[in-house]
């Protein structure tokens, strides 16, 4: 009966970290989604503000943006 308890309690474990998981890569592919549509709509631009919005040295990188001075990695 306890194997059987234990078995179930696994198996809800597995189903709560797949669920959650499964949110997690939603939501990326959701920022992605938004993220290609601005850039194209922006003919591959930078929005206004974005460079003053984007603090972090290696997401700055990503964009061809030179850190700010006086930041450090985040």
């Amino acid at each position: 009966m306890e194997q059987r308890i234990a078995a179930a309690e696994a198996a809800l474990a597995r189903m709560k970290y797949n669920t959650s998981k499964l949110a997690q890569q939603q939501d990326i592919r959701r920022k992605v989604l938004v993220g290609a549509f601005i850039l194209e709509r922006l003919g591959g631009g930078l929005p206004d503000g974005f460079d003053e919005w984007l603090v972090r040295p290696r997401d700055r990188e990503i964009f061809g943006l030179s850190p700010r001075v006086g930041e450090q990695e985040m």
